[in-house]
């Protein structure tokens, strides 16, 4: 279904690559026009992009069919940049692959981001790395 690059970020992603964190959402970074597809295939209605100076998706939409909610988002804008990924490894699920960034671009991703909640997550998920 999804035709173009795409990643999980956030607390899901840094729980894939091994940090003790329950995540309570999954962050999916599409293109726009898979986040169409997603979008008309799982029958979501976008919501209105927030009025942040922090967080804007050109295309954000929520999915709850899935055991934790799925925000669908294209067009990421962080402090007014964009958000694409460099790095997409792919680990083994049993519906596929999950493309993921490399741990150290997340924590980079993280600090961008810049809240306290995704501060610390960046520092553990550095300790976890050093621990490896």
């Amino acid at each position: 279904m999804l035709q173009e690059r795409w990643w999980i970020i956030g607390s899901t992603a840094a729980f894939l690559v091994g940090l003790d964190e329950q995540p309570k959402d999954v962050d999916l970074l599409t293109s726009e026009a898979d986040a169409h597809r997603l979008m008309k295939h799982w029958r979501l209605k976008p919501t209105l992009p927030s009025a942040s100076e922090l967080f804007r998706s050109s295309i954000f939409a929520t999915a709850t069919f899935a055991p934790l909610p799925i925000e669908v988002m294209a067009g990421l804008n962080v402090r007014g940049e964009p958000l694409v990924p460099t790095t997409r490894p792919a680990l083994p699920w049993s519906k596929g692959l999950l493309h993921v960034p490399k741990p150290h671009e997340q924590i980079s991703i993280l600090e961008r981001f810049g809240r306290e909640k995704d501060l610390r997550r960046a520092e553990r998920l550095k300790a976890h790395l050093g621990s490896l």
